[in-house]
């Protein structure tokens, strides 16, 4: 039997996930960067739409490895920042790389921000390498990524890796 449990920063955000799951799962309120969890506490740890949202995404990451057993697994969701990204600017057909992907950190402009919410709240943009980096910097070793084959240039990527023992 598997206990739930979801962590969110946002108290507005935990309570759209009250809403919608009701009392099934655990809600707690808390820094993804400083897991309230003690050590090996979960078999598995899923993280979805984060990594443009955090400052350390390599921190987030060997905080979901402190918490996950020996053997437990990772998995990662995601927008892909080759194809959402600042420097990716939006054009009729697809999208055009500009200059400044490999420029991580904070922002509110760029070519591929458009109009909606991330001009406001803005993106932390980390290239493909730096994810990737920061899952292995975390202890976790890589099992397997994927990307839609179905849409050009993928919407999506996910990726799952495994806790050394």
């Amino acid at each position: 039997r598997w206990t739930v449990v979801g962590v969110d920063e946002s108290a507005e955000q935990l309570r759209v996930a009250r809403e919608r799951v009701g009392e099934r799962i655990d809600l707690i309120k808390a820094d993804a960067h400083a897991l309230p969890f003690p050590d090996a506490s979960f078999d598995a740890v899923a993280a979805a739409f984060m990594h443009t949202d955090v400052n350390d995404v390599g921190l987030v990451f060997t905080e979901a490895a402190r918490v996950l057993r020996g053997g437990g697994r990772f998995v990662h969701v995601g927008t892909p920042s080759c194809v959402v990204a600042p420097s990716v600017e939006l054009v009729e057909g697809g999208r055009l790389p500009r200059s400044g992907y490999r420029r991580e950190g904070w922002t509110r402009e760029g070519a591929g921000m458009g109009a909606g919410i991330r001009t406001r709240v803005g993106v932390y943009h980390v290239t493909l390498a730096g994810l990737l980096n920061a899952v292995a910097s975390a202890g976790l070793v890589l099992d397997r990524a994927l990307e839609p084959e179905d849409e050009d240039p993928p919407p999506l990527f996910a990726l799952a890796a495994t806790k050394r023992p």
